[in-house]
């Protein structure tokens, strides 16, 4: 019995022994491990003894350790270089998650007039944004955090400073990994140069096209007064042809002022008086008889109008007729034709007085009676927006009244006066 006990304890000290070299390894590495993640040290090769199978299991965890060590070693590397990309960054840049702001390079500082970089962090982003921008920017960035997209393309919205100014900004996002965790990074962009640019290179353009437009009227206006002078020379050699000609060559100089006037505005306006002004000018000068034009209450109720560029041409052609007709009528010695011009800002009222020989036996509504002018003035006349009446006065003058309201005219900048 007593051998029996003795046999007993040897076998079970031998296997003690046996188990505890075995296990050793196993012990050491659970030690060493407990040692550098109480100490949070970075994490090292375990030692390896033997060739046994346990051996060769720390092995196998010392390859797992230097593959964690150089995916954190790379991730490192990257954030370092992420980090030096964004400090000298010219676009503000800031990463935030949770909504609140972790990271801010000093652009994002100047960009949104913080005292530095540090004083953005732990902001929430909806401080540097407009609350009316505020739906469209949650959507953006929910869909990144959720991984619905990676990213958010350009986007153009308005900014809020720390001291409450508004700017405007393009913006995208991203989503990275910073400090180990996901985050959404912002990318501003100050874009006020480029938008001064394009108002520039638009302005030029604006400017080069006007001075174009005006060039081409002005060659339009001198060509036809060439075609007039041309004409000008035929008068005298055919005497049936005369007044024809005379017509033609009035009509001509018409259509020369209206393309005159546009060369003068960089819009192409034509004011209204401007072009009775001129054709005034053009009858009495072509026809050698006096034409008396007078704007009524020039400096007090008179509120100048525009011809719509459209109706300009045949606005011009129906006024020469109907000035250049009182003119014809008149007989020589008489009164000379007046023609007054009023006008309120959104219409217009034109009366031509000229004494008569006869009285006329026309009726310009139904087309009875006309004479070539008039028949003219009739197809001429715009339909809308134009009324054209014929009355006597009490001292049997001849009253051509014209009426122009919109869409033929149209309120033109306060202030400018005939």
């Amino acid at each position: 019995l007593l051998v029996t006990i003795v046999l007993t304890l040897l076998a079970g000290g031998l296997t003690w022994w046996w188990l505890r070299r075995e296990l050793s390894p196993i012990l050491e590495t659970v030690e060493t491990l407990g040692t550098m993640a109480g100490a949070s040290q970075p994490l090292r090769p375990l030692p390896v003894k033997g060739q046994n199978e346990i051996s060769r299991l720390i092995g196998g965890f010392n390859r797992l350790l230097e593959t964690v060590a150089q995916r954190e070693a790379t991730l490192r590397e990257s954030e370092a270089r992420y980090r030096g990309f964004f400090e000298v960054s010219q676009d503000a840049i800031f990463v935030h998650r949770d909504n609140l702001i972790i990271f801010a390079n000093d652009r994002a500082a100047q960009l949104f007039h913080a005292d530095s970089a540090a004083t953005l962090l732990g902001r929430h982003w909806h401080e540097l944004i407009a609350p009316e921008d505020w739906p469209v920017t949650e959507t953006r960035v929910a869909a990144i955090v959720s991984g619905e997209v990676a990213s958010q393309p350009p986007l153009e919205r308005r900014h809020m400073t720390l001291d409450g100014q508004v700017v405007t900004l393009e913006a995208t996002g991203t989503r990275i990994i910073f400090d180990g965790q996901p985050a959404v990074l912002s990318v501003c962009r100050d874009i006020s140069e480029r938008r001064r640019a394009e108002e520039q290179r638009l302005a030029d353009a604006r400017r080069q096209r006007d001075t174009l437009v005006r060039e081409v009227h002005h060659r339009i206006k001198n060509n036809l007064q060439s075609v007039a002078g041309l004409l000008q020379r035929e008068l005298g050699r055919f005497l049936e042809l005369d007044p024809r000609l005379e017509a033609a060559i009035s009509q001509v100089h018409a259509i020369a002022i209206v393309h005159g006037l546009q060369s003068r505005n960089p819009d192409e306006t034509i004011r209204f008086c401007d072009s009775v002004s001129g054709i005034c000018e053009t009858v009495a000068e072509l026809s050698g008889r006096p034409v008396l034009f007078h704007i009524e209450d020039e400096q007090t109720a008179f509120r100048p109008v525009r011809i719509e560029n459209s109706e300009a041409v045949s606005v011009a052609l129906v006024l020469n007729e109907l000035i250049l007709n009182a003119v014809k009528h008149s007989p020589p010695g008489s009164a000379a034709p007046t023609v007054s011009l009023s006008a309120d800002g959104s219409s217009a009222q034109l009366v031509i007085r000229n004494v008569l020989t006869t009285t006329p036996d026309f009726d310009i509504d139904s087309g009875a009676g006309l004479g070539t002018g008039l028949r003219l003035v009739r197809s001429l006349l715009p339909g809308d927006g134009a009324h054209l009446a014929y009355e006597l006065d009490t001292e049997n003058f001849m009253l051509t009244r014209l009426k122009l309201t919109a869409p033929v005219v149209a309120r033109i900048a306060p202030g400018d006066a005939c």
